[in-house]
């Protein structure tokens, strides 16, 4: 509450170095922290049901990213500081849960389905606000504009927002969805950001775009700690009750194979951004062929994407995909482990998907699927 205060007082963080465009909840819920030093300061009252607190909501589902149960509880905490209504407080809950899914890998199509949650008996041991409930049942994928608007309610907000992810293929398409709708147009764009960003990945947004983001440098700094703290070092116990993808899941993985056998230069660019002063240094962005980006979703549709500590299994990833033969006595569960872990990586370290590919390392993986299938 102290750096919103900052930033309201100082400009603190802003990209014009003052505090603009500041809603009525938010202040007058930062006036009520500094005459209290009550942090959950957030009006309750139904006519301040904003969107002011799923507009920021990444970093605390990113943080928590590895206790889904725990980042839907401290997602509603952190709505509490400046909008305590019940729309406002569970928008945050239900939406951390499609954060904190499409983190881990969980295809859209999981992400979107009926009453999602990462954290089963989330909606059931603490129910949504029936008009929370209605979207996370799926109202989006029902309606059009003008019944779908973007509005600063923050229920019409998120639902904007999901109209747009669901509609789209890609970042850029529904980014334009959601703030061609008008009205609070950025906001709306803010939220349907967070959720496409962390499904598509930075990979998946326009070049031309991240390359006009104040602070960028900072922005991407900040993410790779909060992500890096998500994820202890520890080792954890890896699901024993692996679902294994059948066999026309795996014919299907196979028939990319020949795409990615070809030229690095066909399959990924790397695109430099300039820095945002003298001596700043430039950001490095990679983008993908159409043919990688179908890749990589048919391989967390088809399921070979699995839930387990990747972070802690890097060093024998690296083992297997570097030292000859390695991969000659891998089953099915360590190459599905080996490519959850260069995918995901990819979406905290930009460019090792290209790294990867130019190294021949995911072409080995489905050789050796291949032998396996035959």
């Amino acid at each position: 509450m102290q750096r919103y205060v900052q930033w309201w007082k100082e400009g603190h963080l802003s990209s014009t170095g003052r505090c603009f465009d500041i809603g009525g909840t938010v202040s007058g819920s930062l006036a009520r922290f500094q005459r209290t030093g009550y942090p959950y300061s957030g009006p309750t009252g139904d006519d301040t049901a904003g969107n002011g607190s799923i507009m920021r909501l990444a970093p605390v589902p990113m943080f928590y990213a590895d206790d889904a149960e725990k980042a839907i509880a401290k997602a509603g905490d952190g709505s509490r500081t400046t909008h305590g209504t019940q729309t406002a407080v569970d928008a945050c809950r239900y939406m951390t849960g499609i954060l904190v899914g499409a983190l881990n890998g969980e295809s859209k199509d999981t992400l979107l389905s009926a009453g999602y949650t990462p954290a089963p008996g989330s909606w059931e041991n603490s129910p949504l606000h029936p008009k929370i409930a209605e979207i996370a049942e799926g109202s989006f994928k029902e309606k059009e504009p003008p019944a779908i608007k973007g509005t600063g309610y923050v229920v019409e907000s998120l639902e904007a927002a999901l109209w747009a992810f669901h509609r789209s293929e890609d970042f850029e398409t529904g980014a334009l969805m959601a703030v061609n709708l008008g009205q609070d147009a950025d906001t709306t764009g803010a939220v349907y950001g967070q959720i496409a960003g962390a499904h598509y990945g930075a990979s998946g947004i326009p070049v031309s775009w991240r390359g006009k983001i104040t602070f960028l440098e900072m922005i991407e700094s900040f993410s790779r700690e909060i992500l890096a703290l998500a994820y202890p070092p520890e080792e954890r116990d890896t699901r024993e009750d692996v679902p294994l993808p059948d066999a026309a899941a795996i014919a299907k993985l196979l028939t990319y194979l020949d795409d990615l056998k070809r030229p690095i230069r066909e399959l990924a660019t790397e695109h430099v951004i300039p820095g945002d002063g003298e001596n700043s240094i430039p950001n490095f962005h990679w983008a993908y062929a159409n043919e990688v980006h179908a890749f990589l979703r048919d391989l967390y549709e088809l399921g070979f994407a699995i839930d387990f500590d990747w972070p802690a299994w890097q060093d024998e990833a690296e083992r297997l995909t570097t030292t000859p033969g390695a991969l000659d006595d891998a089953d099915l569960v360590t190459l599905m482990k080996l490519l959850t872990v260069h995918v995901r990586k990819e979406r905290f370290s930009e460019g090792h998907l290209a790294g990867a590919l130019e190294q021949g390392w995911l072409v080995a993986i489905l050789e050796r699927l291949r032998q396996l299938a035959s």
